[in-house]
């Protein structure tokens, strides 16, 4: 897999990745007509596919397919692309990375505080109402303990 940076007209740059697929023949490498190739950036818990509707090599056994822009990548925007041909006839599955600075740079780890958050993003009203019915029930179970142990001593008295 290659990058390539093309200018667009108003500066923005269009960002492609452009793979070629070749087949080892004895000691020759030929071009392989027709295959389709899945373009993904890897994410933590999965790639994401960024592929076109018409993603087969040419008879050269080339395909570039045009990057998505507002794609995240790490501290310094760097975002690892897969380029993946699946189920092949003749080779089967095979897959290759690079690494491209074109992703928008993540400055540090800020939790937001919603429901699929961890520990650290807990929403405020969702922290202080588990805990008001966890101390409310404990409450009045010390409560009603206590009231036995006073009705016991009043029991002993009399």
């Amino acid at each position: 897999a290659d990058e390539l940076d093309d200018e667009e007209d108003d500066g923005e740059p269009i960002r492609s990745i452009e793979a070629e697929v070749l087949q080892v023949l004895g000691d020759d490498t030929v071009p392989v007509a027709m295959a389709e190739v899945q373009f993904y950036v890897t994410r933590k818990f999965g790639d994401i596919g960024f592929h076109g509707d018409f993603t087969m090599t040419d008879g050269d056994g080339i395909v570039a397919e045009e990057f998505p822009s507002g794609m995240t990548g790490d501290e310094e925007g760097i975002v690892e692309v897969k380029v993946r041909v699946e189920g092949h006839e003749d080779f089967g599955t095979v897959s290759d990375t690079v690494e491209v600075p074109w992703g928008e740079k993540v400055d540090e780890y800020q939790p937001q505080r919603a429901l699929w958050a961890g520990r650290d993003g807990v929403p405020w009203w969702l922290l202080i109402g588990a805990n008001t019915m966890l101390v409310g029930g404990w409450g009045v179970i010390v409560y009603v303990m206590w009231m036995v142990v006073q009705i016991r001593r009043r029991e002993d008295d009399e």
